[in-house]
């Protein structure tokens, strides 16, 4: 109902944005969207992105986390801020002005920021390194929108306790940043020797020079030992560089994206499935200590967000997780099906003895110990055989998982007196896993060169094909050669759910095909998904009576039960809370946590009621 132009000066013809000073941006007509023209649509801010706050993104907010000032001159935050306030790139964010392509060097983050303790079961907080970042000296590309490092997966630092990982990341413009563009990155700290990994975001301004200091934050992580807030505001160098790969990077950045299987939200079971009872996927499990959840079946991945202590994480699609014990299944059960299969021998049947030269070292025999014995925990080399006593004895700890080098490894898994002939008791032990990858990579190198790599067989043959890209082509080695020396085999990866989704489709879905052509022994991944009924593998003594054949666990489930026939379900296990079920009928449940909780059998009837039956009609 005023009179009025808009810009404050009153008169409909000068040029302005409101401010009364037509040397300003804007038209003077008043409707926010730069054209001079009030009959179009505006809102009245003069920014001209139509959504009235006159910031510029779009969002139709103003930004009151992390701002310009804060980034700038600081100070430091008392807190680690909202995860997506603060590091999410807002819809419709119009592009940056300004390219970023270099090297990101932090300053300082060894001895500054904060550290707030939330479990600590090993009094990790007495050494006052572990409560920093280790080095951070990484490499971009940007494409668009997309941030892309050009190293992914785990990267070794000097820090003694930590090594980093840093997935794609996001750039855009916002007015109220002065001209500056604003970038965020999700990155994770992983404990060195373990499989560890805490999941963080940074965020910083930048121009074709330089950048501004940059607000980190950790609030997750799958660790069920040692949990704990880290945050705070830190220098920066930006080295402006061309890097050589770089379009080859964002080629295949752009395949890796366009490969990703299709994802909703899982709450759309529910619409897709009616009857399903959604509280299975989440029941057991103490709601913070979940890191994510799924459930994937007919080509369609059904996800859960990445919930953190301080918010919804922006990322979640890249959110990685350490794989645990899902490596004895994806990466050491995995490779010796490949092996089989695209060499034509009996990898299974190798005898440990013949092919590791550490195993004379020890005080046991593996002269007729073969892969199969080792892979299914039958070695018959233990201490006690109750179940967990020898894995989670100081023996085990000290000798073998904090261990480092090959020789000292080597001697913590060859260092158990014999108690049995092999291929009767079964005793749950990492270390025959190690023994059974160290066996398969010794003998993939008699049969294609010395410098031959089993893990690197493994991805080049298998992740690579499936469109796994290579935020999770890396693995735990040994200290050698600067930490590149051999794998675990037991444990070690880092995994997404796009991942799990490819690789259970692999082995429950596509037997073992990746695009019609056959890449694992079908006799092999017929045992382990317990296909073959004359090769259950092995009763395990956990409390409940799985079978583990060939790094698979397996559970039956019965008409007794009330299912309508009798069925296997072949699992896969990780430390702390991670279970990956897959059913007969293509359907597969997963979810990952750290409070050492394992609930999934109800998702098995849920499923099997409301999706899809594991039964002949």
């Amino acid at each position: 109902s005023t009179t009025g132009d808009g810009d404050g000066d009153g008169d409909p013809s000068t040029t302005g944005n409101g401010d009364g000073d037509p040397s300003t941006t804007g038209d003077g007509d008043g409707d926010g969207d730069s054209d001079g023209d009030p009959s179009t649509t505006g809102d009245g801010d003069g920014d001209g992105d139509g959504d009235g706050d006159g910031d510029g993104d779009g969002d139709g907010d103003i930004r009151t986390v992390l701002t310009y000032d804060d980034l700038i001159t600081g100070p430091e935050q008392p807190a680690p801020v909202d995860d997506t306030a603060g590091f999410g790139m807002p819809a419709g964010a119009a592009l940056p002005d300004h390219v970023f392509e270099g090297r990101l060097e932090l300053i300082g983050e060894d001895v500054i920021g904060n550290f707030t303790k939330i479990k600590d079961d090993y009094n990790y907080d007495i050494d006052e390194e572990r409560l920093h970042l280790p080095e951070f000296d990484h490499a971009f590309v940007q494409d668009g929108h997309d941030l892309i490092p050009v190293v992914r997966g785990n990267v070794n630092t000097a820090h003694p306790f930590w090594t980093t990982l840093v997935e794609p990341g996001h750039v855009w413009k916002e007015s109220s940043d002065n001209g500056l563009s604003r970038a965020s990155v999700p990155f994770a700290i992983l404990q060195r020797n373990s499989n560890c990994t805490h999941n963080g975001l940074l965020t910083f301004l930048f121009d074709d020079t330089s950048v501004s200091k940059v607000h980190y934050q950790i609030t997750q992580e799958t660790c069920a030992y040692f949990q704990g807030d880290f945050w705070g505001l830190l220098d920066a160098n930006y080295l402006a560089q061309s890097i050589p790969s770089s379009a080859q990077i964002k080629t295949d950045f752009a395949a890796e994206q366009a490969a990703k299987v299709p994802t909703r939200p899982v709450g759309d079971l529910a619409t897709d499935f009616p009857g399903i009872d959604l509280s299975t996927l989440t029941s057991g499990i103490t709601p913070i200590n979940m890191t994510r959840y799924g459930f994937v079946y007919n080509g369609v991945s059904y996800v859960s967000d990445c919930v953190t202590r301080s918010g919804t994480y922006p990322y979640c699609d890249v959110m990685r997780f350490g794989s645990y014990s899902l490596a004895k299944s994806i990466y050491a059960g995995a490779a010796r099906m490949l092996m089989e299969y695209k060499y034509g021998v009996d990898v299974g049947g190798q005898i440990v003895g013949a092919l590791v030269p550490e195993a004379a070292s020890g005080p046991g025999d593996y002269s007729d110990v073969t892969v199969d014995h080792a892979l299914d925990m039958t070695t018959g080399h233990y201490k006690f055989a109750t179940y967990m006593v020898d894995e989670g004895g100081a023996v085990m700890s000290n000798d073998f998982f904090l261990a480092e080098s090959l020789a000292e490894k080597s001697a913590g898994a060859f260092g158990w007196m014999r108690k049995t002939a092999p291929g009767n008791n079964w005793v749950y032990r990492s270390s025959d896993t190690f023994i059974a990858t160290r066996s398969m990579s010794e003998y993939l190198k008699t049969l294609v060169s010395a410098d031959a790599d089993l893990f690197e067989l493994l991805v080049n043959d298998v992740f690579v094909p499936l469109g796994i890209g290579p935020g999770a082509h890396s693995s735990l080695r040994t200290s050698d050669n600067a930490w590149q020396g051999e794998t675990f085999g037991g444990y070690g990866l880092w995994l997404i759910a796009d991942d799990l989704a490819k690789l259970t489709r692999l082995l429950n879905v596509d037997d073992g095909q990746i695009g019609g052509a056959q890449v694992l022994s079908p006799a092999a991944l017929d045992a382990a998904m317990q296909r073959d009924p004359n090769d259950r593998g092995m009763l395990t003594t956990a409390s409940t009576p799985f079978m583990y054949n060939n790094g698979f666990w397996a559970l039956e489930f019965t008409q007794a039960q009330g299912f309508a026939c009798d069925f296997w379900v072949p699992f896969m296990s990780g430390y702390g809370g991670i279970t990956v079920a897959m059913m007969p009928s293509g359907a597969t449940y997963w979810y990952v946590s750290d409070n050492s909780e394992y609930d999934w059998q109800d998702v098995i009837a849920a499923s099997e009621a409301s999706v899809a039956s594991s039964c002949p009609p």
